[in-house]
C-alpha cells in the first residue's frame, strides 16, 4: 500500500498556499495564535473548494467532525489533525471530490499527510522519526494504529 503522506500527488495549489500560510511560525505561536490559524485554514479552504464552512470549535477530548452541524471540534491545535477533520468535512459535503472506495477514515489519514508532506517534507519526516505523527513510522511507512 502506498504510504499515506504519498497518495495525494494533486492537492490544489490554493491549499497548499493556505497550508503553508497556517504552518509559518507554528513552533513559536500561542495557542491561541494557533486556533485562530486553523479557522482561517478551514474558512479559506473552504471557499476554495466552494463547500460551506464548518465551525471550529477547540475543547479538551478528543478531535472529530459533526456532519449534522457542520463542526469540527478539536481537542488541542493540530496541523496534522485540523486538516484530517477538514477533510472529513469535505467528504460530507460533497462525494466529488475524492475517491468513492477509499474507507472515509484512511482517505483523511491521507489527504492531511500527504497536505502536510506537499508543503513541508522536512518537517513530517523529523516529526515522524520523533514519534510525533500517529500514523507514521520513524521509517515514513504506514502506521494504521498505536
Amino acid at each position: 500500500m502506498k504510504p499515506y503522506h504519498k497518495r495525494f500527488r494533486r492537492i490544489h495549489p490554493a491549499i497548499q498556499r493556505e497550508a503553508r500560510r497556517m504552518r509559518r511560525g507554528w513552533a513559536t505561536k500561542t495557542v491561541a495564535e494557533k486556533q485562530e490559524a486553523i479557522r482561517v485554514f478551514v474558512d479559506a479552504a473552504s471557499g476554495i473548494y466552494g463547500i460551506a464552512k464548518p465551525n471550529v470549535q477547540f475543547a479538551d477530548g478528543s478531535d472529530w467532525y459533526l456532519p449534522a452541524e457542520r463542526i469540527i471540534s478539536l481537542g488541542e491545535p493540530s496541523a496534522i489533525t485540523a486538516w484530517h477533520e477538514f477533510r472529513h468535512h469535505w467528504q460530507s459535503e460533497t462525494q466529488e471530490h475524492f475517491v468513492a472506495t477509499a474507507e472515509l477514515e484512511d482517505d483523511a489519514r491521507a489527504w492531511s499527510l500527504s497536505l502536510f508532506f506537499s508543503v513541508a517534507p522536512q518537517t513530517l519526516q523529523r516529526l515522524a522519526r520523533q514519534d510525533r505523527v500517529i500514523h507514521l513510522t520513524g521509517n515514513m511507512e504506514n502506521r494504521d494504529s498505536r
